[in-house]
């Protein structure tokens, strides 16, 4: 039975650690909020799913485990951490009202305690590490597709940053707090337990119980750090063997067949492999062009092998160029039109004499320049060029923009180095490897709303 204010506080703490771990399961881990004249939205991470509000559009992401696999394993030490607590709970209420073995309950509690506590430390800085080693991870690609060089730009855990007249802070949510809370808190209780262990006669305990208290605390704890280190260590060893996935695509389907302005627009494919490890999962890349449209940023597992992204808030003639693929080898190639696309000769526009140069280039190639004469009935009014690189080892790059012209003759330079139109670069040390795959367009609008579009694509040799 609870005698004083210390037990009161113990069986207090040991609640609380409960009901702030049933939170940390539910609650968000990380969040992030975009403000500014360009874009407003907020996104939320929870150990299930990830809350997207982009410009009023809200978007629900499940996570699928492949670039979020520390999140799952966040997830298994979150209920570890639940277990140890109920645990510890059920040890100090059984000391508090048994009259039987109660300094066995006691001791069950304190060890109990003292686990959640490495549990939750592992938890926050395991967390913590892995989120900003994404970050290291898109700093790092971002430089390496010629993105500009930003290793200047410090992105911790905690960051607040002004780009482009938008304001971008992060932090984590409250799950992390109070996982935080937690280790503080079954760190005091189980020294409290400790110390009020020794009343004022001191009864020493029998040596023959002393062992068989070490005992079952040593075995406790190793469990706990062997169960710790596979989670941990399950990001790393997880990633699977790409060469085993047997990737085949059996269907695609476009929903609606004939989307309108500002309706939603689902992409599915379903296809056959021979390993469902998260590193046999399809990519995807979109461009969009001749208008706005949004999503289409990842593929979501919805059900085995089903595989499905989503465009939303389209405008009217926007076409979206989408490419799935696994490492370099192309599943889908596929444009979506929203509305009415204007495609006709009522200007005669169009992209003729298409070339390149090289003309078969190798891994020692920098770059690839594309010439097509582009002509029209009236003006010119938009010229747009992207493409995409698809290597071997399941690096992607890509870039966009207006290339030049020499009277109608209009060309687009592709580099081939990873490190871009950058020629001061260490990066640029490196090209792109034999057997990557190289898809570019050409797409152009006169000012009558008439467009033309042009596809090619080449392999590095």
């Amino acid at each position: 039975m609870i005698k004083n204010k210390k037990e009161i506080f113990v069986v207090v703490c040991v609640i609380c650690c409960l009901i702030f771990s049933i939170v940390t399961i539910f609650g968000s881990w990380y969040s992030s909020n975009t403000s500014g004249t360009l874009s407003t939205g907020s996104a939320d991470i929870y150990l299930d799913r990830t809350e997207i509000d982009s410009m009023g559009q809200k978007i629900t992401q499940p996570h699928d485990g492949e670039e979020v696999s520390y999140i799952f394993n966040t997830m298994y030490l979150t209920i570890v951490v639940l277990i140890t607590t109920i645990l510890a709970l059920f040890g100090i209420l059984g000391y508090l009202y048994s009259k039987g073995k109660a300094e066995i309950l006691k001791k069950i509690g304190i060890i109990c305690g003292l686990t959640t506590f490495i549990l939750a430390i592992i938890t926050i800085f395991y967390f913590k590490l892995e989120t900003e080693n994404l970050y290291d991870t898109v700093i790092s690609t971002y430089n390496s597709w010629g993105g500009g060089q930003i290793e200047g730009l410090d992105i911790g855990f905690w960051y607040s940053m002004k780009t482009g007249g938008m304001e971008v802070t992060a932090g984590p949510g409250i799950s992390w707090y109070l996982m935080f809370s937690i280790g503080i808190i079954s760190l005091s209780y189980s020294l409290l337990l400790v110390i009020k262990s020794m009343p004022e006669e001191i009864s020493l305990p029998k040596k023959k119980d002393n062992k068989k208290y070490a005992i079952i605390g040593i075995i406790i704890i190793v469990v706990t750090i062997i169960i710790s280190t596979s989670l941990v260590l399950n990001s790393v060893t997880s990633g699977g063997d790409t060469d085993e996935c047997g990737i085949e695509l059996i269907s695609m389907t476009q929903d609606p067949e004939n989307p309108t302005e500002n309706e939603n627009v689902s992409l599915t494919i379903e296809i056959s492999r021979t390993s469902t490890s998260w590193a046999c999962r399809p990519s995807i890349e979109c461009e969009k062009y001749f208008g706005y449209a949004g999503g289409g940023y990842d593929l979501s597992e919805t059900e085995d092998n089903i595989f499905t992204t989503n465009f939303y808030g389209g405008q009217n003639g926007t076409e979206i160029w989408c490419v799935i693929h696994f490492l370099n080898e192309i599943l889908v190639d596929h444009t979506i039109q929203i509305g009415h696309v204007e495609r006709s000769d009522i200007t005669s526009l169009s992209i003729t004499n298409v070339s390149r140069s090289p003309e078969n280039p190798t891994s020692q190639t920098d770059s690839v320049v594309v010439s097509a004469d582009i002509t029209s009935n009236v003006n010119i009014s938009d010229i747009e060029t992207m493409y995409h690189i698809f290597t071997p080892d399941g690096t992607t790059a890509g870039g966009s923009g207006m290339g030049w012209s020499d009277g109608d003759t209009y060309r687009l330079q592709i580099s081939l180095s990873r490190g871009g139109f950058f020629p001061d670069s260490s990066q640029n040390e490196e090209n792109y490897p034999s057997g990557s795959i190289v898809l570019y367009r050409i797409v152009v609008k006169d000012e009558l709303e008439n467009t033309a579009v042009e596809s090619g694509s080449f392999t590095i040799s």
